[in-house]
């Protein structure tokens, strides 16, 4: 049992540092997108496709994330993916990305993780952004922050509440752009691989301020011993279950599983802990 609680206690750290990050984890649903150019950079065509497809490896077991060029569009006999001397002949612009959903719309946001290794070719160039896209004016791209991945450590990004109004989709990931690439120079051209930065799971000041207990029945009441502003309970995917501005929330009709309580006191700070209903 002190194995399985230490477990979840990371598992719980990994993915929800605070009320407003979202840590780098292969648990979300990452979605796949590609975009095609020539090699003079104009736009051919877009479209999406299979994570898998773009060479991104998800691996669960290490909870990490591989980004590679792309290889499964060439074809050496095919001129509009080869150049004819073993070389891609499209730019592909390969974005592996997930989406939190409304759960950030109208605050601030942060984007992390920790680049383990970084061996990929200077011939291809790779970031990691927040988006936020208007699904009322065609999923334009209202909102785009991004910085080029390091060579090793952590990276964060930040965007700001007024940039992710209520109604905008929110997207976070990353993107690797170059020619479409030769499965023999796989070695060569190398590979990113990210896995969640290790974070505290509080950012309360104020170490009086306690949220009790963490241990629940399903429909027993979980207190707060401090003037509340927003009290609520997301499950692991992050989309809120119950909500409530008073200093107690009732976990009725909570299946058994882990939450993550989220307090904003009336004086602005913020506490973020694991709930395991049983």
């Amino acid at each position: 049992m002190k194995k399985f609680y230490s477990l979840i206690s990371v598992l719980v750290s990994i993915l929800f540092y605070s009320q407003n990050t979202i840590n780098a984890n292969t648990s979300f649903g990452w979605i796949g997108y590609v975009n095609v150019f020539d090699t003079s950079n104009n736009y051919q065509w877009g479209s999406s496709w299979a994570v898998s497809d773009l060479k991104t490896e998800i691996n669960t077991v290490n909870n990490s994330i591989t980004l590679k060029p792309n290889y499964n569009t060439y074809n050496a006999a095919d001129p509009y993916w080869s150049d004819g001397s073993g070389n891609g002949n499209k730019i592909l612009e390969a974005t592996t990305y997930y989406e939190p959903g409304s759960t950030y719309n109208g605050q601030n946001l942060t984007f992390t993780g920790n680049v383990t290794s970084n061996n990929l070719s200077s011939q291809y160039t790779a970031v990691a952004f927040i988006k936020a896209l208007d699904p009322n004016n065609g999923y334009a791209t209202v909102y785009n922050n991004f910085v080029t991945i390091p060579s090793s450590g952590v990276f964060s990004i930040n965007a700001p509440s007024t940039s992710l109004a209520t109604g905008l989709l929110i997207q976070v990931g990353f993107t690797v752009r170059g020619l479409n690439a030769n499965p023999a120079n796989e070695t060569t051209n190398g590979s990113i691989v990210i896995s969640p930065a290790n974070l505290s799971t509080t950012s309360a000041s104020k170490k009086s301020i306690e949220i009790y207990p963490n241990l629940v029945t399903a429909g027993q009441e979980v207190t707060v011993n401090a003037k509340v502003k927003n009290l609520d309970i997301y499950n692991m995917n992050g989309q809120i279950m119950t909500s409530t501005k008073a200093s107690s929330i009732n976990t009725s009709g909570l299946s058994k599983g882990i939450y993550i309580i989220k307090l904003t006191t009336e004086n602005g700070e913020t506490l973020t802990r694991k709930l395991i209903v049983k």
